[in-house]
């Protein structure tokens, strides 16, 4: 069912995670680091669900199912899924974009558009403002 082998020389090639996860604090802000976070832990839900499914040895289910439940937990503690967001996203992805009637209307509507993301673009970002004690200076 699954491979014993870990000495394969492919597991340590073209990771599978990991290069999304390389530079993810440089790259992005800290809410779109969560959503990523949360879709890559969707996925690993979704691997460890298939392989449940598969393996028929209870210890290696039971393992699974730990692991699995300590994974969705994870994920519903600190990555609660943005569910409009992710819903936006894929309704994106799906437009036709070789559809001459969507090029039409994606056309119309790039004015409306546009000035949306320049004025988005424009908001400068406000820095987390620290707050200073007041210490009082007492005099001798």
């Amino acid at each position: 069912m699954f491979p014993k082998n870990t000495s394969d020389k492919a597991l340590f090639r073209d990771p599978v995670f990991l290069r999304n996860l390389q530079d993810l604090e440089s790259r992005f802000e800290e809410g779109e680091q969560k959503v990523l976070m949360g879709e890559l832990l969707d996925v690993y839900l979704s691997i460890l669900e298939d392989m449940m499914n598969r393996t028929e040895d209870d210890n290696l289910k039971r393992s699974i199912t730990l692991t699995r439940n300590r994974v969705s937990d994870l994920r519903k503690h600190h990555f609660q899924s943005k569910g409009h967001l992710k819903t936006q996203l894929q309704d994106l992805w799906a437009i036709e974009t070789d559809d001459p009637l969507v090029q039409r209307k994606a056309v119309r509507e790039l004015t409306t558009v546009f000035h949306k993301a320049s004025v988005l673009g424009s908001k400068k970002k406000v820095p987390a403002r620290r707050r200073r004690r007041q210490a009082g200076r007492r005099r001798i």
